[in-house]
């Protein structure tokens, strides 16, 4: 990979991982998200759930079923659903 590419391209997964290091805390202070989530397991999730969609051209119905699924994990024990 090109040097300019490569620096261009921890610049921008370095700005994702902060802005989903801002979210997730928001998120966690409002109660929409379980307190014990961190940034490296909500990463993981995410891109693993986004990688298989691709690599396996998901349809819409599957793609609207997994993140259900997978937001319903990140809620909160106590929080009604509709919260996330």
């Amino acid at each position: 990979m090109h040097q300019h590419c490569a620096t261009a391209a921890r610049h921008v997964q370095r700005s994702q991982r902060n802005t989903a290091t801002v979210g997730l805390a928001r998120a966690q202070q409002a109660g929409a998200v379980r307190p014990d989530l961190r940034i490296p397991e909500l990463m993981a999730i995410l891109t693993a759930v986004c990688m298989a969609a691709e690599h396996n051209q998901w349809d819409t119905g599957l793609r609207t079923a997994t993140l259900a699924i997978v937001f319903d994990g990140l809620r909160p024990q106590h929080a009604p659903p509709g919260v996330l």
